[in-house]
C-alpha cells in the first residue's frame, strides 16, 4: 500500500484546458475575496507548477472525471515531498 500526505507538494504541467480552469479559478477567487493569487500558480522555468496536494484537489478536483478533458499533461502528478 502507498500512502500520501495531502500536505506534500506535487509537480505537474497544465494542458491548455487546465490553464483555462486555473484562470477561471483565479478570477473567481479574485472576485470573491479580492485576492490576486497568480504568483502562487506561476510555472517554473520548465513549465511545472508546484502545489500542495490539497490545493491541487481544491482547484482541479471537480474538473477531473471519466471522459473529461485532461487537466494535466499525461495525467501525471509527481510527488516532490514537503
Amino acid at each position: 500500500m502507498v500512502s500520501y500526505n495531502i500536505n506534500d507538494k506535487v509537480r505537474f504541467k497544465l494542458t491548455p484546458y487546465g490553464k483555462s480552469v486555473l484562470e477561471s479559478h483565479l478570477k473567481s477567487e479574485h472576485d470573491q475575496y479580492g485576492v490576486d493569487a497568480h504568483e502562487l500558480y506561476k510555472p517554473d522555468c520548465c513549465g511545472d507548477i508546484r502545489l500542495h496536494l490539497h490545493d491541487f484537489i481544491y482547484v482541479f478536483g471537480k474538473h477531473m472525471m471519466m471522459g473529461s478533458p485532461l487537466i494535466i499533461e499525461k495525467n501525471e502528478l509527481v510527488f516532490v515531498g514537503e
